[in-house]
């Protein structure tokens, strides 16, 4: 395999294999065939992946499995961030509101952070792993944004003239 880390973050990042290869300008079927290791990637491809889903080109293009340690500090914190995104998940599900536990179910999201936290505390945890979970955080906060403010919905200025 050309691309561990790339093939691990495709495993659990939330966006789709179109969405990939359309930042990449490539087609589905070559995206595929560079997850198996029969093709490579350009560089401009590789960085425009990198920039979607934020994570350094060079850990893309790394050839061995980036792995998280519970004694490296900033991996330590890496987690910590995703055990608070996980309380707040806890917490909106406590609150009750039926369309962001509905977010919840239909995503998985906070049983996705639970199953990182314990591959991290056996020392099994991947940095793509951790890239994947992070997008889906991402998209669970905009989801909570989304239905927060749905009460002030933007209507149309009515205009003086």
């Amino acid at each position: 395999m050309k691309y561990p880390n790339l093939t691990e973050v495709y495993k659990y990042h939330p966006y789709s294999d179109a969405t990939f290869a359309e930042h990449a300008k490539i087609t589905i079927k070559l995206l595929h065939e560079v997850l198996a290791g029969d093709e490579a990637l350009t560089f401009s491809e590789m960085y425009h992946i990198s920039r979607l889903i934020e994570m350094p080109v060079d850990a893309l293009y790394c050839s061995k499995l980036i792995t998280l340690s519970k004694d490296n500090y900033n991996h330590q914190k890496m987690i910590d961030k995703v055990k608070n995104a996980l309380e707040t998940m806890r917490t909106y599900r406590k609150m009750g509101n039926e369309q962001i536990i509905r977010c919840l179910d239909r995503d998985g999201c906070d049983l996705r952070c639970e199953y990182l936290i314990s591959k991290f505390n056996d020392n099994t945890a991947t940095y793509g792993h951790y890239i994947g979970i992070l997008g889906h955080i991402n998209t669970f906060i905009i989801e909570v944004n989304y239905y927060n403010d749905e009460s002030q919905r933007r209507d149309i200025k009515k205009s003086l003239w």
